[in-house]
């Protein structure tokens, strides 16, 4: 890609809906001059939030393009909102898609942006949370989904739960969170239950990379492209791993930039 000038800045934001909050970073232009597409970005489950190499990496180069890019700490992660003591007392009060719906909102108050150009991006989790959010926001009209979570290896199974809650949740974030409230928590974001929300609506594109062809994975997320329909596309990214050439992966800038190449190749023509 080589090197570019960046003629963005980042600026803090703060979420705000029903005394929780996520905050943010806006990547704007410095100078603004027309309306620009705009980009929610959603991070994974891990506890650096927005702030993580990936998330970065992809932000600025985004904005280095010419889109607005609003990227955000979820609740829990990172200085996102957290209950009392870090305990959540009902499932209900977590619910990882509201600060996704509250940066569309956001992007929707700038003048600056426009609203008929508003891409949702998610990488792990955030791709799972993506495609939750893009499939019933109309505001919403692209979907990009990199390497979504695959909640149904773990959520129609007990032991398989038990095991996902031990090294997804106790292992990586600073929450006492029990197995129950986190299967409820993810099962409403269960990939397959929004396709059926997509089906010849708005373009999606699925992203993944060599090192995840695992148990199937390839061929999960191969079907939920399929069964959404010819909307759909499908992107493999043959030296890949989970986080795309950053930490804690082994750092590789050539796949980082053409996973960045290749989204904002897909973004401009789906315009």
């Amino acid at each position: 890609m080589g090197e570019k000038k960046e003629l963005w800045k980042a600026i803090d934001i703060l979420l705000n809906f029903n005394g929780k909050f996520a905050p943010g970073y806006l990547y704007k232009p410095e100078v603004v001059q027309k309306k620009y597409g705009a980009v929610v970005l959603c991070h994974g489950n891990y506890g650096e939030g927005k702030d993580i190499d990936l998330i970065l990496e992809i932000a600025k180069g985004l904005a280095n393009s010419g889109y607005v890019v609003l990227t955000f700490d979820n609740l829990l992660y990172n200085k996102g909102w957290r209950p009392n003591n870090n305990v959540p007392v009902q499932p209900e009060e977590v619910d990882f898609r509201w600060a996704a719906y509250a940066a569309v909102s956001y992007l929707c108050e700038l003048d600056y942006v426009d609203k008929n150009d508003i891409t949702i991006i998610g990488h792990s989790l955030g791709a799972t949370i993506s495609l939750a959010v893009g499939a019933l926001d109309e505001r919403i009209s692209r979907v990009v989904c990199i390497s979504p979570t695959r909640v149904s290896r773990f959520i129609f199974d007990a032991e398989k739960s038990e095991s996902f809650w031990k090294s997804n949740i106790q292992e990586r974030l600073d929450v006492k969170m029990d197995v129950n409230t986190m299967r409820i928590i993810r099962s409403v974001l269960l990939e397959e239950s929004n396709i059926p929300f997509l089906k010849n609506l708005k373009p999606v594109l699925f992203m993944y990379g060599r090192g995840e062809r695992y148990f199937g994975y390839d061929k999960w997320i191969e079907n939920l492209a399929n069964n959404i329909g010819q909307n759909a596309e499908l992107s493999f990214i043959p030296k890949a791993r989970h986080y795309f050439g950053t930490k804690p992966d082994p750092e590789d800038r050539a796949i980082t930039e053409q996973l960045i190449a290749t989204l904002e190749h897909w973004m401009n023509a789906k315009k």
